[in-house]
């Protein structure tokens, strides 16, 4: 019987590190794509007023152009990356994610549950975009500083300052985050 309640709470304790740390992941990628997402549509619509007012003459033609160009790139890209679709994407992801950590922590546990948990889990992570690994890395040790005491060094993700600078900009497919690790 004792060692039925320890595997279950070794799972239950799983489940609540992923959850929290997937639900950190997503609440970062969407605040990265709704602020980029307003900086654009702030600078579009500064930078189209700035336009408007050289249209009517009053600066040169070179600026005008930059601006009009400004504008346009600004919008396209915009458009192409998506950014308020992505931000969406990710509060939905972070929400579903709340809401499987809320279930495990209202419910009468059993092997049942957790069963049914980890299964709508791993169906979430095939829906997922691909992962900037930077970042979860740099959530996992959020996720581990928020739910466990004495969390020492050695217990966390080591990153270097180009990873954490570029962590929402470059995937670091190739790099290797270690428990522990001094890179």
């Amino acid at each position: 019987m004792g060692n039925h309640v320890s595997e279950i709470s070794k799972q239950i304790d799983g489940l609540k590190f992923n959850l929290s740390r997937n639900a950190m992941y997503n609440a970062a990628r969407e605040g990265w794509y709704a602020s980029l997402h307003k900086l654009v549509m702030f600078t579009s619509a500064f930078s189209g007023t700035g336009a408007a007012v050289t249209v009517l003459g009053e600066w040169n033609s070179v600026i005008s152009v930059f601006f009009g160009l400004f504008v346009a790139f600004a919008t396209t890209s915009d458009l192409v990356f998506n950014l308020s679709g992505n931000a969406r994407l990710h509060n939905g992801l972070r929400q579903r994610y709340f809401s499987l950590l809320a279930e495990l922590e209202s419910s009468e546990i059993d092997q049942e549950l957790l069963k049914s948990i980890n299964d709508r889990l791993y169906r979430i992570y095939g829906e997922e975009p691909p992962t900037m690994r930077a970042l979860d890395a740099m959530m996992w040790n959020q996720a581990r500083l928020s739910l466990y005491e004495d969390v020492n060094d050695a217990d966390l993700i080591s990153l270097k300052w180009n990873e954490k600078f570029f962590c929402q900009l470059w995937a670091f497919h190739h790099q290797r985050f270690h428990e522990g690790s001094k890179q």
